[in-house]
């Protein structure tokens, strides 16, 4: 199981205050199930990967004047080796954990 990723948003527009968001993922890496798509801190569970991955995604955001801005957004989910799983030969197994 991965862990629970937040994206917190850091948009602005010049002519006033936010009032809504939209985020999406951009089609490449693994796909997501991103919670929250349409708030300032979406959420997402981090895959499992077997090799470093980029996700991206896109937010959009408008304003109370009707101002719309977009900004993408990139996510590295990295490999970490287990270094405390431990073989029955005394080396360790290179689990991969998240």
């Amino acid at each position: 199981m991965g862990i629970v990723s937040y994206m917190p948003a850091r948009e602005s527009t010049r002519s006033g205050m936010i009032v809504a968001y939209q985020w999406t993922q951009l089609p490449n890496g693994i796909p997501i199930t991103l919670a929250g798509v349409n708030t300032a801190t979406p959420t997402f569970t981090a895959p499992l990967v077997p090799t470093d991955t980029v996700l991206a995604f896109s937010l959009r955001v408008v304003d109370n004047h009707g101002a719309v801005s977009t900004n993408p957004a990139v996510v590295y989910v990295m490999v970490k080796l287990n270094q405390n799983v431990i073989s029955s030969k005394g080396e360790t197994d290179g689990q991969i954990l998240l």
